[in-house]
């Protein structure tokens, strides 16, 4: 499941957002689509589920015993609130992955302040947060491929037994 930032209503301002060289949408649609490449299913709740209360079936959706991972871009506050409840579900938590702009990740920013302790809450509790770089001169795969990988062959050699 990836979550974060929604489309824009302008199809056409998909980029130079105001803090990001690329749309957060956009990054959040490349994501998806890598990440269906390398054999992972991934899916955003606004393209897959029709919602009519999101904030409440959001949380029963990323319950599921399915649902291995719930990523989170933080990029706006409804990604924030979204990742702050998941973070109150005990059994979403450990499936928290929250990719934060590399300035802003919690090892590295120079002026942290309440996102930060949020951010290392998620990691003290089992989930992660994982630094990419907002300038697009990175692919978005290049900060999260290595991790999902691993976590897949862990998660394979526990089934095999």
């Amino acid at each position: 499941m990836v979550c974060g930032a929604g489309k824009p209503a302008d199809n056409d301002a998909l980029v130079n957002n105001a803090q990001y060289e690329l749309d957060p949408y956009v990054i959040r649609q490349q994501l998806i689509q890598v990440l269906n490449e390398n054999g992972f299913i991934a899916i955003m709740f606004e393209s897959n589920f029709d919602l009519t209360v999101p904030s409440i079936e959001e949380l029963e959706v990323c319950r599921y015993p399915e649902i291995d991972k719930v990523i989170v871009f933080s990029h706006s506050p409804g990604a924030i609130s979204e990742f702050t409840s998941f973070l109150e579900d005990p059994v979403i938590r450990g499936k928290l992955v929250i990719l934060v702009p590399e300035e802003y990740h919690p090892f590295t920013n120079p002026f942290p302040g309440y996102l930060d302790s949020v951010f290392w809450r998620v990691l003290v509790e089992g989930g992660q947060v994982i630094p990419y770089d907002s300038t697009g001169s990175k692919h978005i795969w290049d900060s999260i491929g290595a991790y999902l990988k691993t976590y897949r062959a862990i998660k394979g050699r526990q089934v095999r037994g």
